[in-house]
């Protein structure tokens, strides 16, 4: 019994010296973080598809940065890098070639459908 009496007096004292945390969450916080993303797009100005594409993130207020590969040498061959990086180079690409980075991890696409490839990766 005074085995037992001295073990509740220790257990005692060290739950009054221990700091406990609660394990619920504000309200504030989410379940899960968002990943951080941007997403690259390169094509023309001049390319049917890539205006489509363009204008269906626009719709949905998803931003992206454009890269003329006419205009801008060095992108296009930053598109023919990440192309290759990604096992889908060697010959010629439809347009637009959309690389969306999430999490600093490249997801390199060949004409994208925007709810089945682009909108699942940024959180949407």
């Amino acid at each position: 019994m005074k085995n037992l009496l001295s073990f509740v007096m220790v257990l005692l004292v060290a739950l009054s010296t221990t700091t406990f945390s609660s394990c619920s969450k504000d309200d504030d916080e989410a379940e899960d973080p968002k990943p951080t993303w941007t997403i690259y797009i390169y094509g023309r100005p001049t390319c049917g598809i890539c205006t489509a594409f363009k204008q269906s993130l626009d719709e949905e207020s998803i931003p992206y940065t454009f890269y003329n590969v006419d205009d801008e040498p060095d992108k296009n061959q930053e598109m023919w890098d990440k192309l290759n990086a990604a096992g889908l180079g060697g010959g010629s690409v439809g347009l637009p070639v959309v690389d969306v980075m999430v999490d600093g991890v490249s997801h390199v696409f060949i004409r994208p459908d925007r709810d089945i490839d682009i909108k699942p990766l940024i959180g949407l």
